[in-house]
């Protein structure tokens, strides 16, 4: 399995919190997978990551079907299948407010409040100044265009700033509320639900919380993220266990 995206350097966490979220998702299964630095053209959904099964030369992409699709092979164990409907109501919620809020939240913190340092520390950074610049350009209207159509680009900064700081403390409750059920004394990995294992909410909130974290091209969030130390404690945890390879 080759999972691409647009990371330069492998040894840190993604901007993109679903390629980490699909990085933690392999490695609690302990499927090997490769790194390939991938472009949008191959891209079957003209989005990072996806994937190649190495056997078959197909390709996939989006997250969730490419989890699917595993776990339809048998290659990853449905994690959420022993839920009771409730808890699985409330892993899907915790998923939605991560990938369809908190999201596009943070987007626009990158690319309407920090387009330079997007521009130059982001993905492109790595490009000649002209072609960076350039690039950087239509990358930030295409961006802002499609926050203003999905609806935050319509908000103010502070309104924006306010969603993400209450998107943020509903997450470092549902944290503290799962530290509280783990073993005291134990530096495991708590989950989400505060149950014995992980459920799929797990994977998007450390792909997120864990980007955040380590980028500093979105400050306010990261500083937002930082006042929570529950937060801040269950991604060291995981990284710990599961990510000591990456600063």
């Amino acid at each position: 399995l080759i999972v691409y995206s647009l990371d330069q350097d492998r040894s840190t966490y993604s901007l993109s919190c679903f390629v980490t979220k699909l990085h933690f998702r392999l490695r609690y299964a302990g499927i090997p997978y490769e790194n390939g630095l991938g472009t949008r053209g191959q891209a079957p959904k003209e989005k990072f990551p996806y994937v190649k099964f190495v056997d078959s030369g197909e390709l996939l992409g989006d997250t969730a079907l490419i989890v699917k699709r595993l776990v339809e092979q048998g290659r990853l164990e449905d994690l959420n299948a022993g839920l009771a409907p409730e808890e699985r109501a409330v892993d899907y919620c915790l998923r939605a407010m991560l990938e369809d809020r908190l999201y596009y939240l943070v987007n626009f913190e990158r690319w309407y409040e920090n387009y330079k340092m997007m521009r130059d520390q982001g993905p492109f950074g790595h490009l000649p100044g002209g072609i960076r610049h350039v690039t950087g350009f239509f990358t930030s209207q295409y961006l802002k265009m499609m926050l203003y159509f999905q609806g935050t680009g319509r908000h103010s900064p502070e309104e924006v700033r306010h969603f993400r700081a209450e998107a943020i403390g509903a997450l470092a409750d549902f944290a503290s509320t799962a530290r509280g059920k783990a073993a005291q004394g134990n530096a495991a990995p708590f989950w989400i639900l505060g149950g014995e294992r992980p459920t799929e909410a797990d994977f998007t909130l450390f792909g997120c919380i864990s980007g955040y974290l380590a980028n500093q091209l979105q400050p306010d969030t990261t500083a937002v993220i930082k006042s929570h130390p529950t937060l801040v404690d269950y991604v060291e945890r995981i990284h710990t266990t599961y990510f000591s390879d990456f600063r």
